[in-house]
Protein backbone atom coordinates (compact mmCIF):
# COMPACT_ATOMS: atom_id res chain seq x y z
CA UNK A 1 0.00 0.00 0.00
CA UNK A 2 3.19 2.24 0.00
CA UNK A 3 1.60 3.52 -3.54
CA UNK A 4 -1.31 4.63 -2.43
CA UNK A 5 0.02 7.98 -0.27
CA UNK A 6 -2.21 10.45 1.44
CA UNK A 7 -3.94 12.82 -1.62
CA UNK A 8 -3.27 15.76 0.57
CA UNK A 9 0.64 15.25 -0.55
CA UNK A 10 -0.89 16.29 -3.59
CA UNK A 11 -1.52 19.77 -4.31
CA UNK A 12 -3.06 21.43 -6.92
CA UNK A 13 0.07 22.91 -8.71
CA UNK A 14 1.23 18.80 -9.18
CA UNK A 15 -0.31 18.60 -12.57
CA UNK A 16 -1.69 15.73 -14.24
CA UNK A 17 0.83 13.62 -12.09
CA UNK A 18 -1.17 14.84 -8.96
CA UNK A 19 -4.26 14.37 -11.02
CA UNK A 20 -3.40 11.19 -11.68
CA UNK A 21 -2.34 9.58 -8.23
CA UNK A 22 -5.74 11.73 -6.73
CA UNK A 23 -7.51 9.41 -9.14
CA UNK A 24 -5.95 6.01 -8.46
CA UNK A 25 -6.70 6.30 -4.77
CA UNK A 26 -10.05 7.39 -5.59
CA UNK A 27 -10.73 4.40 -7.44
CA UNK A 28 -9.11 2.11 -5.30
CA UNK A 29 -11.51 3.44 -2.72
CA UNK A 30 -14.72 2.88 -4.97
CA UNK A 31 -13.53 -1.06 -5.40
CA UNK A 32 -12.95 -1.38 -1.77
CA UNK A 33 -16.76 -0.06 -1.19
CA UNK A 34 -18.57 -1.71 -4.29
CA UNK A 35 -22.16 -1.04 -4.48
CA UNK A 36 -22.97 -4.20 -2.45
CA UNK A 37 -21.65 -6.36 -0.17
CA UNK A 38 -19.88 -9.65 -0.76
CA UNK A 39 -18.30 -11.52 2.12
CA UNK A 40 -16.63 -14.21 -0.01
CA UNK A 41 -13.58 -11.61 -0.93
CA UNK A 42 -10.86 -10.33 1.71
CA UNK A 43 -8.50 -7.85 1.09
CA UNK A 44 -4.99 -8.07 2.68
CA UNK A 45 -2.56 -5.10 2.10
CA UNK A 46 1.20 -4.38 3.33
CA UNK A 47 3.07 -1.74 4.21
CA UNK A 48 6.22 -0.10 5.73
CA UNK A 49 4.63 2.92 6.42
CA UNK A 50 1.39 2.98 8.07
CA UNK A 51 1.75 6.72 8.64
CA UNK A 52 2.10 8.25 5.21
CA UNK A 53 -1.21 6.39 4.36
CA UNK A 54 -4.53 8.11 3.30
CA UNK A 55 -6.86 7.90 6.49
CA UNK A 56 -9.52 7.13 3.98
CA UNK A 57 -7.75 4.30 3.11
CA UNK A 58 -7.33 3.08 7.03
CA UNK A 59 -11.30 3.42 7.53
CA UNK A 60 -13.50 0.95 8.83
CA UNK A 61 -14.38 -1.70 6.48
CA UNK A 62 -11.53 -0.82 4.17
CA UNK A 63 -8.30 -1.15 6.01
CA UNK A 64 -9.82 -0.90 9.52
CA UNK A 65 -8.32 -4.08 10.97
CA UNK A 66 -4.30 -3.52 11.30
CA UNK A 67 -1.82 -6.40 12.39
CA UNK A 68 1.79 -5.11 13.52
CA UNK A 69 4.04 -7.15 12.48
CA UNK A 70 7.25 -7.63 14.78
CA UNK A 71 10.52 -9.70 14.47
CA UNK A 72 9.99 -13.39 14.33
CA UNK A 73 10.18 -15.80 17.63
CA UNK A 74 12.80 -18.55 17.54
CA UNK A 75 10.09 -21.46 16.90
CA UNK A 76 8.87 -19.35 14.22
CA UNK A 77 12.13 -18.80 12.62
CA UNK A 78 12.87 -22.64 13.41
CA UNK A 79 9.33 -23.19 11.31
CA UNK A 80 9.95 -20.43 8.55
CA UNK A 81 13.86 -22.69 8.09
CA UNK A 82 12.76 -26.21 8.03
CA UNK A 83 10.03 -25.41 5.46
CA UNK A 84 13.15 -23.72 2.90
CA UNK A 85 15.41 -26.52 3.87
CA UNK A 86 14.52 -30.05 3.55
CA UNK A 87 16.67 -33.02 5.60
CA UNK A 88 17.59 -34.61 1.65
CA UNK A 89 19.29 -31.20 1.01
CA UNK A 90 21.68 -31.70 3.78
CA UNK A 91 24.71 -33.83 4.18
CA UNK A 92 24.09 -34.53 7.59
CA UNK A 93 23.19 -32.96 11.24
CA UNK A 94 20.03 -31.66 10.09
CA UNK A 95 18.98 -30.53 13.36
CA UNK A 96 22.21 -29.00 14.45
CA UNK A 97 22.06 -26.93 11.05
CA UNK A 98 17.99 -25.80 11.95
CA UNK A 99 19.72 -25.04 15.33
CA UNK A 100 22.26 -22.54 14.21
CA UNK A 101 20.83 -20.81 11.35
CA UNK A 102 17.72 -20.32 13.80
CA UNK A 103 20.09 -18.88 16.00
CA UNK A 104 22.14 -16.46 13.72
CA UNK A 105 18.89 -14.70 12.54
CA UNK A 106 17.49 -13.28 15.76
CA UNK A 107 16.59 -9.07 15.57
CA UNK A 108 16.05 -7.58 12.54
CA UNK A 109 15.71 -10.55 10.11
CA UNK A 110 12.95 -10.64 8.34
CA UNK A 111 10.93 -13.83 6.92
CA UNK A 112 12.09 -12.86 3.24
CA UNK A 113 15.38 -12.39 4.49
CA UNK A 114 16.17 -15.61 5.97
CA UNK A 115 14.08 -17.56 3.30
CA UNK A 116 16.89 -15.53 0.97
CA UNK A 117 19.63 -16.78 2.95
CA UNK A 118 18.49 -20.16 3.28
CA UNK A 119 18.45 -20.17 -0.77
CA UNK A 120 21.75 -19.04 -0.91
CA UNK A 121 23.31 -21.37 1.56
CA UNK A 122 22.32 -23.93 -0.49
CA UNK A 123 23.13 -22.33 -4.10
CA UNK A 124 26.70 -21.80 -2.18
CA UNK A 125 27.10 -25.34 -1.38
CA UNK A 126 26.39 -26.46 -4.30
CA UNK A 127 28.79 -23.86 -6.61
CA UNK A 128 31.51 -24.37 -4.38
CA UNK A 129 31.54 -28.19 -2.97
CA UNK A 130 29.02 -29.48 -5.63
CA UNK A 131 27.84 -31.06 -2.47
CA UNK A 132 24.91 -30.59 0.09
CA UNK A 133 24.20 -27.97 3.04
CA UNK A 134 26.86 -29.11 5.83
CA UNK A 135 28.08 -26.70 8.84
CA UNK A 136 30.63 -25.51 7.13
CA UNK A 137 28.92 -23.34 4.16
CA UNK A 138 27.02 -22.01 6.51
CA UNK A 139 28.84 -19.07 9.02
CA UNK A 140 30.26 -17.93 5.36
CA UNK A 141 27.14 -16.99 4.05
CA UNK A 142 25.17 -15.90 7.48
CA UNK A 143 28.31 -14.03 8.01
CA UNK A 144 28.06 -12.30 4.26
CA UNK A 145 24.10 -11.39 4.95
CA UNK A 146 24.68 -10.23 8.30
CA UNK A 147 27.77 -8.37 8.31
CA UNK A 148 28.70 -7.84 4.55
CA UNK A 149 31.23 -9.86 1.88
CA UNK A 150 35.13 -9.22 2.74
CA UNK A 151 36.31 -7.64 0.65
CA UNK A 152 39.94 -8.68 1.62
CA UNK A 153 42.69 -10.02 3.83
CA UNK A 154 43.95 -7.82 6.52
CA UNK A 155 47.95 -7.43 6.41
CA UNK A 156 49.36 -9.45 9.17
CA UNK A 157 50.32 -6.44 11.60
CA UNK A 158 47.14 -5.10 11.25
CA UNK A 159 45.24 -8.65 11.86
CA UNK A 160 47.19 -9.13 14.84
CA UNK A 161 45.83 -5.75 16.54
CA UNK A 162 42.40 -6.47 15.28
CA UNK A 163 42.33 -10.48 16.35
CA UNK A 164 43.48 -8.92 19.93
CA UNK A 165 41.06 -6.26 19.64
CA UNK A 166 37.83 -8.99 19.04
CA UNK A 167 39.07 -11.71 21.44
CA UNK A 168 39.01 -8.62 24.04
CA UNK A 169 35.18 -8.37 23.13
CA UNK A 170 34.48 -12.63 23.24
CA UNK A 171 36.55 -13.06 26.55
CA UNK A 172 34.65 -10.31 28.57
CA UNK A 173 31.36 -11.12 27.23
CA UNK A 174 32.12 -15.00 28.10
CA UNK A 175 33.38 -14.37 31.47
CA UNK A 176 30.11 -11.63 32.17
CA UNK A 177 27.77 -13.48 30.07
CA UNK A 178 28.54 -17.47 30.47
CA UNK A 179 25.25 -18.53 29.67
CA UNK A 180 25.32 -16.57 26.18
CA UNK A 181 26.87 -18.38 23.14
CA UNK A 182 29.43 -16.68 21.09
CA UNK A 183 28.19 -16.84 17.30
CA UNK A 184 31.29 -15.57 15.68
CA UNK A 185 34.58 -13.91 15.48
CA UNK A 186 36.04 -12.52 12.10
CA UNK A 187 38.86 -10.39 10.93
CA UNK A 188 38.91 -8.99 7.72
CA UNK A 189 38.01 -5.72 5.64
CA UNK A 190 34.42 -5.51 5.28
CA UNK A 191 32.86 -2.52 3.88
CA UNK A 192 31.69 -0.86 7.79
CA UNK A 193 34.00 -2.86 9.54
CA UNK A 194 37.85 -4.84 10.30
CA UNK A 195 36.46 -7.16 12.72
CA UNK A 196 33.24 -8.86 14.22
CA UNK A 197 32.02 -10.47 17.49
CA UNK A 198 28.53 -11.74 17.24
CA UNK A 199 26.80 -13.08 20.22
CA UNK A 200 23.72 -13.66 21.80
CA UNK A 201 21.79 -13.93 25.13
CA UNK A 202 20.23 -16.59 25.79
CA UNK A 203 16.89 -15.87 25.86
CA UNK A 204 15.72 -14.79 22.41
CA UNK A 205 18.15 -12.02 22.02
CA UNK A 206 16.86 -8.65 23.65
CA UNK A 207 18.16 -5.48 23.06
CA UNK A 208 20.46 -4.11 25.44
CA UNK A 209 17.71 -1.46 26.36
CA UNK A 210 15.23 -4.16 28.37
CA UNK A 211 18.08 -5.18 30.52
CA UNK A 212 18.44 -4.70 34.17
CA UNK A 213 20.81 -1.89 35.44
CA UNK A 214 23.66 -4.59 35.75
CA UNK A 215 23.46 -6.00 32.50
CA UNK A 216 23.53 -2.74 30.98
CA UNK A 217 27.04 -2.23 32.57
CA UNK A 218 28.16 -5.57 31.76
CA UNK A 219 27.74 -4.99 28.22
CA UNK A 220 29.19 -1.66 28.59
CA UNK A 221 32.17 -3.26 29.55
CA UNK A 222 31.85 -5.83 26.36
CA UNK A 223 32.20 -2.71 24.62
CA UNK A 224 35.34 -1.17 26.28
CA UNK A 225 36.81 -4.34 26.82
CA UNK A 226 38.59 -4.61 22.90
CA UNK A 227 40.12 -1.13 23.47
CA UNK A 228 41.77 -1.93 26.82
CA UNK A 229 42.76 -5.31 25.18
CA UNK A 230 44.54 -3.31 22.39
CA UNK A 231 45.83 -0.96 25.39
CA UNK A 232 47.64 -3.54 27.71
CA UNK A 233 49.84 -5.27 25.11
CA UNK A 234 50.69 -2.00 23.20
CA UNK A 235 50.11 0.86 25.41
CA UNK A 236 47.50 2.84 23.54
CA UNK A 237 43.90 1.39 21.20
CA UNK A 238 44.00 1.83 17.47
CA UNK A 239 40.35 0.36 16.61
CA UNK A 240 37.17 0.77 17.36
CA UNK A 241 37.66 3.89 19.29
CA UNK A 242 34.62 6.31 17.90
CA UNK A 243 32.15 3.24 17.53
CA UNK A 244 32.87 1.59 20.91
CA UNK A 245 32.84 4.96 23.29
CA UNK A 246 30.04 6.12 21.49
CA UNK A 247 27.90 3.36 22.01
CA UNK A 248 29.30 3.47 25.84
CA UNK A 249 28.72 7.06 26.25
CA UNK A 250 25.05 6.35 24.75
CA UNK A 251 24.29 3.76 27.43
CA UNK A 252 26.27 5.58 30.63
CA UNK A 253 24.40 8.93 29.42
CA UNK A 254 21.02 6.62 30.01
CA UNK A 255 22.10 4.74 32.62
CA UNK A 256 23.81 7.33 34.96
CA UNK A 257 20.24 9.10 36.76
CA UNK A 258 19.22 5.08 38.00
CA UNK A 259 22.32 4.52 39.21
CA UNK A 260 22.43 7.71 41.21
CA UNK A 261 20.80 6.37 44.67
CA UNK A 262 22.75 9.62 46.58
CA UNK A 263 20.44 12.03 44.63
CA UNK A 264 17.57 9.80 43.78
CA UNK A 265 14.57 10.95 41.74
CA UNK A 266 15.80 14.30 41.80
CA UNK A 267 18.66 13.43 39.50
CA UNK A 268 16.13 11.11 37.38
CA UNK A 269 13.79 13.91 37.06
CA UNK A 270 17.20 16.42 36.29
CA UNK A 271 17.98 14.02 33.13
CA UNK A 272 14.78 13.83 32.37
CA UNK A 273 14.38 18.01 31.85
CA UNK A 274 17.81 17.76 30.27
CA UNK A 275 16.25 15.63 27.44
CA UNK A 276 13.95 17.97 26.52
CA UNK A 277 16.41 20.90 26.62
CA UNK A 278 15.01 22.33 29.54
CA UNK A 279 17.55 22.56 32.36
CA UNK A 280 20.50 25.07 32.31
CA UNK A 281 24.25 23.89 31.46
CA UNK A 282 25.17 23.45 35.35
CA UNK A 283 22.87 20.38 35.74
CA UNK A 284 23.29 19.30 32.05
CA UNK A 285 27.11 18.87 33.56
CA UNK A 286 26.21 17.20 36.37
CA UNK A 287 24.70 14.40 34.71
CA UNK A 288 27.58 14.52 32.47
CA UNK A 289 30.33 13.92 35.39
CA UNK A 290 27.90 11.01 36.29
CA UNK A 291 28.27 9.52 33.10
CA UNK A 292 31.55 9.79 33.19
CA UNK A 293 32.28 8.60 36.38
CA UNK A 294 30.39 5.44 35.41
CA UNK A 295 32.47 5.26 32.04
CA UNK A 296 36.06 5.47 33.98
CA UNK A 297 35.21 2.71 36.75
CA UNK A 298 33.88 0.48 34.41
CA UNK A 299 36.89 1.01 31.93
CA UNK A 300 39.27 0.23 35.04
CA UNK A 301 37.02 -2.57 35.75
CA UNK A 302 37.72 -3.84 32.79
CA UNK A 303 41.30 -3.47 32.23
CA UNK A 304 41.22 -5.64 35.31
CA UNK A 305 39.66 -8.60 34.68
CA UNK A 306 41.25 -8.72 31.39
CA UNK A 307 44.86 -8.56 33.04
CA UNK A 308 43.51 -11.25 35.03
CA UNK A 309 42.88 -13.68 32.40
CA UNK A 310 45.26 -12.52 29.85
CA UNK A 311 46.16 -15.82 28.66
CA UNK A 312 42.60 -16.85 27.15
CA UNK A 313 42.40 -13.30 25.40
CA UNK A 314 45.89 -14.32 23.80
CA UNK A 315 44.90 -17.58 22.96
CA UNK A 316 41.82 -16.29 21.14
CA UNK A 317 44.00 -13.90 19.79
CA UNK A 318 46.21 -16.47 17.81
CA UNK A 319 43.47 -18.78 17.01
CA UNK A 320 41.77 -16.40 15.30
CA UNK A 321 44.56 -14.76 13.28
CA UNK A 322 45.60 -18.36 12.06
CA UNK A 323 42.17 -18.78 11.33
CA UNK A 324 40.36 -15.72 10.34
CA UNK A 325 36.88 -17.17 11.26
CA UNK A 326 36.08 -18.72 14.65
CA UNK A 327 32.66 -19.95 15.27
CA UNK A 328 31.21 -21.41 18.65
CA UNK A 329 32.72 -24.97 18.13
CA UNK A 330 36.02 -23.58 17.86
CA UNK A 331 35.71 -20.78 20.04
CA UNK A 332 34.22 -23.03 23.43
CA UNK A 333 37.35 -25.20 23.67
CA UNK A 334 39.88 -21.97 24.04
CA UNK A 335 37.28 -19.88 26.87
CA UNK A 336 36.07 -23.45 28.47
CA UNK A 337 38.29 -23.03 31.56
CA UNK A 338 37.76 -18.95 31.94
CA UNK A 339 35.72 -18.15 35.51
CA UNK A 340 32.41 -16.45 35.68
CA UNK A 341 31.79 -13.28 36.96
CA UNK A 342 29.53 -13.50 40.32
CA UNK A 343 29.13 -10.24 41.55
CA UNK A 344 28.12 -6.49 39.84
CA UNK A 345 30.69 -4.99 38.52
CA UNK A 346 29.08 -1.59 39.71
CA UNK A 347 26.95 -1.57 43.30
CA UNK A 348 25.91 1.81 43.49
CA UNK A 349 26.28 5.70 42.29
CA UNK A 350 26.36 8.25 45.29
CA UNK A 351 27.31 12.25 44.52
CA UNK A 352 30.35 11.82 42.43
CA UNK A 353 31.77 8.09 44.33
CA UNK A 354 31.20 5.23 42.53
CA UNK A 355 30.73 2.09 44.39
CA UNK A 356 32.32 -1.43 43.45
Amino acid sequence: LDAFCRRDQFNSEGGSVAYDARSIINSLLVLLDGFEDNNDVIVIGATNRPEDLDSALTRSKRFGVKFEMTSLTAPEREQLIRKNLSPNECEKNYEEIISYINSRTYGDFSPAKIADMVEEIKFFSIVENQKPVNMSDIPIVIDKFSFGQKLKRLDPEFKKITALHEAGHAVMHRYLFPDSIIHRVSVGYRKDTVGITAFGLDDDEKSEFSLKNSDVIKYMSVLLAGLHAEKIKYGHWDLGSGHDMSRVTELAVILAPNLDLGQGLTTAIEYSFAKLDLLDEKICGNIKSLAVKLIETCADKTHDILCKHWVFVESLANELCKKEDLSWNEIEPILKDLPSCDEPLIRTIQGNKVNI
